[in-house]
């Protein structure tokens, strides 16, 4: 995945959470979402201010991996380790942003 995607991703949430129309959006929504892979999809319905038409299958794929793999690793944290607990678009928001301080950029993906 591009980091372009992921930053985008970043503005998009930010943009969003601003918006005040998902302050509703739970942690355990967006985590059902996450453990159901389709978290991209639900984006799509439930936050349409989130524009990631132009991302590809693979981009998709890719994102709800990783995801799936935080949540994996650190589900129940999300208070101690980001700061976050109580509103699901700060848990994706902080989660996109673990994925881009993780990553090796020097490569081309």
């Amino acid at each position: 995945m591009q980091l372009v995607r992921l930053t985008t991703m970043i503005l998009n949430l930010n943009a969003a959470l601003d918006s005040g129309k998902y302050d509703d959006i739970s942690l355990a929504e967006v985590k059902t979402h996450i453990e159901r892979d389709d978290i991209v999809p639900w984006l799509r319905e439930r936050v349409p201010d989130v524009d990631i038409s132009w991302w590809s299958e693979e981009d998709i794929r890719e994102y709800g991996e990783v995801l799936l793999s935080i949540h994996g690793g650190h589900a129940g944290d999300e208070r101690k380790k980001w700061g976050v607990q109580n509103k699901g678009l700060c848990l994706l928001l902080a989660w996109t942003n673990e994925l881009v301080q993780q990553r090796n950029w020097t490569d081309a993906r």
